[in-house]
């Protein structure tokens, strides 16, 4: 057994893989150098921590929880058996921190908001004498057996540790330094990356002008997206509708299946249920009798609860829907006075999307190196003793926790695998 006490490891990227990757390998007697191209550590953090609470993890069982990682389902099962939700509050414990859970088993971090979080855990890091923080380091190039050159202020700074993790990030939210810059020195190592594609992020339905304006970033509450076909499951919650088309959990998680359809067809076409706490026969009788001399938006508003923007949509859906289908529908006032008409359209409202939007705004992205480059130790096989963690990986997780539990998950496998090549050598 080899003699790991200060072995020296360099991480490259201070974002929640790295600095986990960083304080597992520290607790294990190494010594870290952790290098940052941004001038502070964690700024992707902290940004998605003020994007509606610090959302760590998730509390949905073991299956249930594995299977939001799509086609890497079974290697992230084994992922988050190594370091678990469980073990993700855990961790938030060491720091005095409680949880709390939120809607969809959310998880957060209670009474801490994101950059309280990250002053305590760089306090933690930096009080230990064997770790080192390096910020304005950008990776330029990597050469064999473990050489990293980064280019500081101009000038290039060149160091050999024993063993190094990169955990750089997607390309998504590029002021935060996470811009997929690291696919040069890679690639010139013949390294596969898959292509980036958006992730989490908002799609294009092309509004008439009249819905672009009205549409503006307006809350659609308590509703459920699903596809025609029986094959992707549902999701519920609150979409926000906006100039150019519709954002929000339910589409994040249906996300990469939604993406999948536009690059295979051109469109895909999604359905919204706008009622989705009652039954089609419930929302036909409460519409029965029609309006009278009542304008429609307060009728639906009165009888389903339907908001302003809602009953907008609505009536958009309606008036597609009269111009494609083969039925005679009339036009849309007539087919929403309609109960049976209407109630179809409430609980399955046809919407087109087009596009994603700019993998700028995403909020993860898919894609990365592939798993074919790489050992189950997370290392990647043609260059022995580094590693790689975090988004850089390919792979891809919807909201709700499961993105920030990929990338602890991630950066604790390649802290152990950094443990085990000093231990054992390269695995088989």
């Amino acid at each position: 057994m080899s003699d790991i006490t200060q072995r020296a490891v360099a991480i490259v990227g201070a974002g929640p893989a790295g600095l986990f990757a960083a304080e597992t390998l520290l607790a294990k007697g190494f010594a870290v150098a952790l290098y940052d191209r941004m001038p502070s550590p964690g700024l992707k953090f902290l940004l998605a921590g003020n994007s509606g609470g610090l959302n760590l993890t998730n509390a949905l069982g073991k299956d249930e929880f594995a299977s939001r990682y799509g086609e890497n389902r079974d290697r992230f099962e084994r992922f988050l058996t190594g370091f678990s939700p469980d073990d993700l509050v855990a961790w938030l414990s060491s720091f005095g921190v409680s949880t709390r859970r939120g809607s969809g088993g959310k998880v957060f971090p209670d009474g801490v908001d994101a950059a309280c979080l990250l002053a305590r855990w760089m306090d933690r890091l930096r009080a230990n004498p064997s770790f080192s923080f390096h910020p304005g380091h950008r990776l330029v190039h990597i050469s064999a057996p473990c050489t990293l050159s980064f280019e500081v202020e101009g000038k290039s700074v060149v160091v050999a540790p024993d063993a190094a993790i990169l955990a750089l990030g997607g390309a998504s939210w590029p002021a935060t330094g996470s811009d997929g810059s690291w696919r040069v020195p890679l690639s010139a190592l013949g390294i596969a990356i898959a292509p980036f594609r958006p992730a989490n992020c908002g799609f294009e339905a092309d509004w008439p002008d009249a819905l672009k304006e009205r549409f503006a970033h307006v809350p659609l509450k308590n509703v459920r997206v699903f596809f025609a076909s029986a094959d992707v499951p549902s999701a519920r919650g609150e979409l926000t509708l906006t100039p150019y088309g519709i954002e929000g959990g339910p589409l994040y998680a249906l996300g990469a299946a939604i993406r999948d359809e536009i690059e295979r067809a051109g469109i895909c076409e999604i359905r919204i249920d706008l009622s989705p706490d009652l039954s089609r026969e419930a929302v036909s009788s409460r519409l029965s009798g029609g309006p009278g001399k009542e304008s429609l938006s307060n009728f639906f508003r009165k009888r389903l609860g339907l908001s302003p923007s809602a009953f907008a949509l609505l009536r958009y859906g309606a008036e597609r829907s009269c111009e494609t289908s083969s039925r005679v529908l009339g036009d849309s006032a007539q087919a929403l006075r309609d109960p049976e008409v209407a109630a179809s359209l409430v609980k399955a409202l046809p919407l087109a999307l087009y596009r994603p939007r700019p993998i700028e705004e995403a909020i993860s992205t898919a894609g990365g190196v592939s798993f074919s480059e790489i050992d189950d130790a997370l290392m990647l096989r043609r260059l022995p003793g580094i590693f790689f963690a975090g988004e850089m990986l390919d792979w891809e997780a919807p909201t709700g926790g499961f993105l920030l539990q990929g990338c602890f998950s991630t950066g604790y496998r390649a802290a152990l695998g950094v443990e085990a090549f000093f231990r054992h050598g390269p695995s088989a």
